[in-house]
């Protein structure tokens, strides 16, 4: 019994911690590896876990890591879905080698004395009257350079991870919007400034 045991730790510990210390050049292309994924309510260790093997990363979470991801994304980075799996649970990582250890805000605030979140944050909007690839377009036109926008077609929502003023600025505009109940139009601005045109 006692080798089963042993035998299905180790098995659980290559499912998360599938390969070797790589370079930063390989490093890099595994986290800008696009993949699509379709999540219902399942558990964060498990979502982690797919996200491990599927760009042959290596992630180990502490014990106190818990949650539930619900996430449709088509064709996104690897690392961009990283971050919205760990912002929206309330956890964070800190990367030694080649490492990712995902932790809770309270274990990173201990370690670090700061909190995770502090640069970005992450907010769901759950859009009625809106068409939601217009305002993808707004948002992408609104955003900061740390910025990133996600659109989940079939349930009309944007997920968006930007610093708290940003987000700020772009719920406002999505909820004006969604009480005019008003079509948009969107252009590209080569020149301008979004905010300042706004």
């Amino acid at each position: 019994m006692r080798k089963v045991i042993i035998s299905f730790i180790i098995l659980s510990i290559l499912i998360i911690y599938p390969g070797f210390p790589f370079s930063p050049k390989e490093e890099s292309d595994k986290l800008s590896k696009r993949i699509s994924l379709n999540f219902q309510n399942i558990d964060i260790i498990e979502a982690l876990k797919y996200l491990a093997i599927k760009g042959g990363i290596n992630i180990i979470p502490t014990r106190k890591v818990s949650g539930r991801v619900t996430l449709k994304v088509d064709n996104a980075p690897l690392k961009d879905i990283f971050d919205i799996m760990l912002r929206s649970n309330n956890l964070a990582y800190d990367k030694r080698g080649s490492i990712y250890n995902v932790m809770t805000e309270e274990e990173y605030k201990v370690l670090y004395g700061k909190s995770f979140s502090d640069t970005r944050k992450v907010k769901v909007f759950h859009l009625t009257y809106a068409i939601p690839e217009q305002i993808m377009k707004l948002c992408e036109n609104m955003k900061s350079e740390i910025g990133k926008i996600f659109l989940d077609s079939e349930s009309g929502s944007l997920v968006v991870i930007d610093t708290p003023q940003n987000i700020e600025e772009i719920s406002k505009a999505i909820e004006d919007i969604e009480s005019k109940k008003t079509v948009i139009k969107v252009f590209d601005l080569k020149y301008a400034n979004a905010k300042v045109i706004a």
